[in-house]
């Protein structure tokens, strides 16, 4: 019932979309961005992104999450932090550069694509706080600098702290980030790199032992539902990530020096000495150490114990080094041509007590990108490997943007990747787990093309996979004895009414083609929320009121599995089919943000099935409260 009214009310709301005044959207306009005096960018962008010094954007609550980002398209079991169940398509990661995952816990997790680099005439500092989903808290403050007018430095804490609503649902995180980025007067040198470390305390309590308790709302305090490891000492997870980063390039080929772009007080479009002609000398060296340890004293929860001394513990890690040197150069400024390729050597250890995994390799990587002033912008990425246990691992990438007219634009791309499955599907031996596999490697393809204009988008994927790993109902890794084939239909607008009244949607289907079984995944997820944007006190106060709803339609979801972290096709459960919805305020006074939301207010009203995954209930009716606070000198 709750999809065709979904589906009715998104169908209403996009036929009478013309008579409303929609807001730009600034995540989908690269060109016409306001300027500003702080920005930031990421390695590989040849461009800068804002910061909104006027504070005006409320819609920051949808980051309130242990993932600082949106989390549309992914469930969290019980806590923040903790595992979660992926409801739409996987993304490709991009290039060849990580064999050794976290799993279902990989979006908590730093990465060398997400590390900001910032350029500020003025120190800046940001920081924020909100009670997590029960008795826990989240904190992360940023301060960034320039030391001088070509030298800055950034450096960012986070720490989450969640007891959770059940037995044995503690969750502690930390992080702590130093980045930092310098280009010389000439800007004939440039270098940059960043020192990050990571570490993740998360209890596992198996989920609930009679889910019959839960359904029928007995009587009984949330936090006194037997769940299935329960023991004295609470099984835990730690999660460890440490990378160091550094990146250099010298130009000793250059035609025309381009404008200092640090000298100007607003946001440019490109990088300090990104356009004009030259050709540079690009060298990077990135050192990871990751690792997981699982503790656990039930010892009757496990089928098999292979090492019974000291109780159940297992341990993995993986070491990286990864370097590259590449030759880069540019020709033109507002239309160019960009273009880099070189060499990259790499290699992994992969280890515990039991085995010694090593993996050295060597590859090549190339990037192209060009730009037709702000009509057209293209680019192109490979990597291959052709020496090493990785041999013809290969990724292709190619995406193209076209400006067509009113901030109406045209995206498509196409991603292609033969990989090796990553080293703990391959070869795992631990106290209750062992397995030692030779799987074929794994070919994905993703074609994609969006549609988009002011407030929103329409956007049409193509999802195939060869060889897929995944882990059966033994909780063992396997491969796919068919393709997977999806297609999904992905739509997005966001409205504005006279100003004040807002409504924004997002809209998700996807249909499998071939190889559910191996990839369930729901058919739709949806978000639709409505509010009221208006300011009081002459101006002084901003506030927004509104209400939010999430949903995706029953599937056979997969379950999750303590022993080995990772979800696996039990197809013991159907989940879904659940309006979730959300009542927030959110206010702003001068520099300050404060955030307040009450979470799931229709709890019981449809009954309690609702879960994120089997055995693992969706969060019981809750008040949170957030603040947001920024200091400029």
């Amino acid at each position: 019932m709750y999809r065709y009214f979904i589906i009715a009310h998104i169908l209403l709301v996009l036929a009478t979309g013309t008579v409303a005044q929609t807001t730009v959207n600034f995540e989908d306009i690269r060109y016409k961005e306001p300027q500003f005096s702080h920005q930031f960018t990421f390695l590989g962008s040849s461009e800068y992104r804002f910061i909104d010094t006027s504070f005006s954007s409320l819609k920051w609550y949808r980051t309130l999450n242990a993932t600082f980002d949106d989390d549309f398209g992914s469930m969290p079991l019980l806590n923040m932090g903790d595992a979660r169940n992926q409801l739409t398509l996987p993304e490709i990661a991009s290039g060849l550069g990580n064999y050794f995952t976290l799993g279902p816990y990989e979006g908590y997790f730093s990465n060398t694509q997400n590390v900001p680099f910032y350029q500020v005439r003025s120190p800046y500092t940001e920081a924020q706080y909100f009670s997590a989903l029960n008795r826990g808290q989240v904190f992360s403050i940023l301060h960034t600098q320039n030391i001088n007018k070509r030298w800055n430095f950034v450096l960012r804490y986070r720490r989450l702290n969640s007891l959770g609503t059940y037995q044995n649902a503690q969750n502690i995180q930390s992080r702590f980030l130093l980045s930092s980025r310098y280009v010389s007067k000439n800007q004939n040198y440039r270098i940059a790199g960043y020192v990050l470390s990571e570490k993740m305390d998360a209890q596992e309590n198996g989920g609930l032992e009679n889910d019959s308790v839960f359904e029928q709302n007995i009587d009984v305090p949330r936090e006194s539902i037997l769940v299935n490891l329960r023991g004295g000492s609470p099984d835990l997870r730690v999660i460890r990530n440490r990378e160091f980063f550094f990146q250099q390039e010298y130009k000793f080929l250059e035609s025309r020096v381009s404008k200092d772009t640090t000298k100007a007080d607003t946001l440019q479009s490109k990088l300090p000495g990104s356009g004009g002609n030259y050709l540079s000398l690009l060298h990077e060296v990135k050192y990871q150490r990751r690792s997981i340890t699982y503790t656990s004293n039930a010892e009757d929860f496990y089928d098999n114990y292979f090492f019974q001394e000291r109780g159940y513990t297992d341990s993995v890690a993986s070491h990286l080094i990864d370097t590259r040197l590449m030759l880069a150069g540019n020709l033109g400024d507002s239309s160019n041509l960009n273009m880099q390729g070189g060499l990259r050597a790499f290699q992994y250890n992969y280890v515990n007590n039991f085995l010694n995994q090593y993996s050295g390799n060597l590859g090549l990587v190339a990037n192209i990108s060009g730009r037709i002033k702000d009509l057209v912008d293209v680019n192109g990425n490979l990597e291959y490997v052709f020496a090493g246990p990785l041999t013809n691992n290969l990724s292709i990438a190619a995406k193209g943007r076209i400006n067509l007219f009113h901030r109406l634009f045209l995206e498509g791309g196409y991603h292609y990747q033969v990989k090796s499955p990553e080293f703990f599907a391959q070869r795992y031996v631990s106290n209750n787990f062992i397995w030692l596999n030779n799987f074929q490697d794994i070919a994905t393809g993703i074609i994609d093309v969006k549609l988009g204009w002011q407030g929103g988008y329409l956007a049409w994927k193509q999802f195939n996979a060869n060889n897929w790993v995944y882990f059966n109902g033994n909780q063992l890794p396997d491969q796919a004895t068919q393709a997977i084939k999806y297609t999904q239909i992905e739509a997005r607008q966001n409205f504005d009414f006279w100003g004040f009244v807002h409504l924004d949607n997002r809209a998700v289907f996807q249909q499998s083609l071939v190889g559910e079984e191996f990839l369930p995944l729901p058919n739709w997820v949806t978000r639709n929320a409505l509010y009221f944007d208006f300011a009081l006190f002459k101006k002084a106060l901003s506030c927004m009121v509104g209400t939010e709803l999430n949903y995706f339609s029953s599937f056979n979801s997969p379950s999750y599995s303590t022993g080995t972290g990772r979800f696996f096709l039990a197809r013991e459960k159907e989940i879904g089919n659940y309006p979730y919805l959300d009542l927030f305020a959110q206010f702003k006074i001068k520099r300050a943000k404060v955030f307040l939301k009450y979470q799931h207010v229709n709890e019981g009203l449809q009954g309690y099935r609702y879960y994120s995954a089997p055995a693992y209930p969706l969060p019981d009716r809750v008040f949170r409260i957030g603040i947001s606070w920024r200091f400029f000198n």
